[in-house]
């Protein structure tokens, strides 16, 4: 399962694992009591591999 952080508005954070399904579901925070908000974070994209350079990498995305 995933792990989502949540906030809330007296600026808490924490994390919690959850389902996908259960994600937007409420929940309050640990600290203060009050209702979390799911903060969206992206991953981060690593294009790189074991020999691989900027060029390579840019001629690949050429392709797709």
């Amino acid at each position: 399962m995933p792990t989502y952080t949540y906030t809330c508005e007296n600026k808490h954070r924490w994390e919690l694992t959850r389902k996908i399904a259960e994600r937007n579901e409420p929940t309050a925070c640990p600290e203060c009591g009050s209702d979390g908000r799911l903060v969206i974070v992206s991953a981060p994209t690593i294009p790189w591999w074991p020999g691989c350079t900027r060029s390579d990498y840019k001629e690949r995305l050429r392709h797709h």
